[in-house]
């Protein structure tokens, strides 16, 4: 039974973004098909894509450079962050100890802002807290834009597969900030 280019694709997406040797027998082409073409350029676009958790080994990844998140969402390193599947770039730095005005001010001081709670819950699901080393190895907690009742803003902490959000972001206390633009 024939395959179609889809199933394929899927096939070698799996087989390459976990580095199984086999996928280059496996995913060739056979014959000059539209398919075979379409499917020779999709393993040419997937071996310029490295899992994300594997970024810690690389300094600096080049501008265009591609990861796959664990959960299967790809990000692109731009000149100064990395772009989620929404569009939206997480710069690189992260900002430590400042409180919500402060972290207002750093963020537009820059021409950015400071992600919404959606955003953030978002980008993280997809695995935003792959990319960045800091946060692989300990919890974190970011402000966000989202303010509640009681002049209370949200902040988010991402942490490698424990993740959370809460209310209790006093505008005076102090959290990380991780400023994003679109």
């Amino acid at each position: 039974m024939k395959q179609s280019c889809f199933t394929v694709f899927v096939y070698c997406l799996s087989l390459l973004s976990f580095g199984i040797s086999q996928a280059s027998e496996q995913c060739a082409p056979s014959g000059p098909s539209t398919e075979s073409r379409q499917i020779s350029a999709i393993k040419h676009e997937l071996a310029n894509i490295i899992p994300c958790t594997m970024l810690g080994s690389m300094k600096n990844p080049p501008i265009g450079s591609k990861c796959l998140s664990s959960a299967g969402f790809e990000f692109i390193r731009t000149d100064d962050g990395w772009r989620d599947a929404q569009g939206l770039v997480w710069a690189d730095r992260i900002k430590s100890n400042t409180n919500w005005f402060d972290a207002e001010k750093y963020c537009k001081g820059r021409g950015l802002r400071l992600p919404t709670e959606n955003e953030i819950r978002l980008a993280d699901s997809e695995g935003l807290h792959e990319l960045f080393i800091s946060l692989q190895k300990k919890r974190l907690w970011f402000w966000t834009s989202t303010v509640e009742r009681k002049g209370l803003a949200q902040i988010y902490s991402l942490d490698h597969g424990d993740s959370d959000i809460a209310d209790l972001g006093m505008p005076f206390e102090t959290y990380s900030v991780k400023c994003v633009y679109r």
